[in-house]
């Protein structure tokens, strides 16, 4: 069915987009200069008061620059979803909704996903992340809860035929495994390890 292969999409950009569940903001101009005016060097903890640590080396700092992008793509191919399940399954008879409801109980499971994904959608850009504070990481950490409802509401579907959710499982477990902090302290630590490249000379250099 059309909605269910726009399902397939939405997981697969959730699943993507879940490593940036917490998105920290890019600094802005006027944040690195007040950090730099100290003594020369930026202080990321100054220059992004919402992060919580001056994480450098973060082995997904490349990441962070979509991580918003991603999320709302995630919430857009959801919506497409709801809209297609509307149009082609239910075909607009209103009356049927509750009996369709408790014959496929995963649609339940699906709509809680999509709530939560709203929710962080709408509040993903820089008034809602002043206006909340620190409540912003805890509220976008329900990204993880959204992510499981996923998974639950496409098992569900397809429980018949588990290859293709069982890829979708295993990207899932492993970005989870990657957010955990004594892996992200390992990669860290291994990014800090990594030499930096140094540019070769010019023909005028000294």
């Amino acid at each position: 069915m059309a909605g269910c292969g726009l399902f397939r999409s939405a997981g697969a950009a959730a699943l993507v987009g879940v490593a940036g569940g917490e998105q920290r903001r890019r600094p802005r101009a006027g944040a690195l200069s007040a950090a730099q005016s100290g003594g020369g060097r930026t202080d990321p903890a100054a220059a992004d008061p919402l992060s919580d640590t001056a994480d450098a080396a973060d082995p997904l700092e490349g990441f962070s620059v979509i991580r918003r992008q991603l999320g709302l793509w995630t919430c857009s191919y959801a919506v497409l979803h709801l809209v297609c399940y509307l149009l082609f399954i239910l075909e607009l008879n209103w009356s049927a909704l509750g009996a369709d409801l408790s014959r496929r109980p995963y649609i339940i499971v699906g709509a809680l996903a999509l709530l939560i994904l709203l929710t962080l959608a709408a509040t993903s850009n820089r008034a809602a992340m002043k206006r909340l504070g620190k409540r912003w990481k805890p509220l976008h950490r329900w990204v993880y809860a959204a992510l499981a409802l996923i998974l639950l509401h496409f098992f569900w579907i397809v429980r018949a035929d588990l290859g293709q959710w069982g890829g979708y499982a295993l990207a899932a477990t492993t970005l989870m495994l990657l957010r955990l902090p004594p892996v992200s302290r390992r990669l860290s630590r291994l990014g800090r390890r990594r030499p930096t490249p140094r540019p070769s000379p010019g023909p005028f250099d000294p």
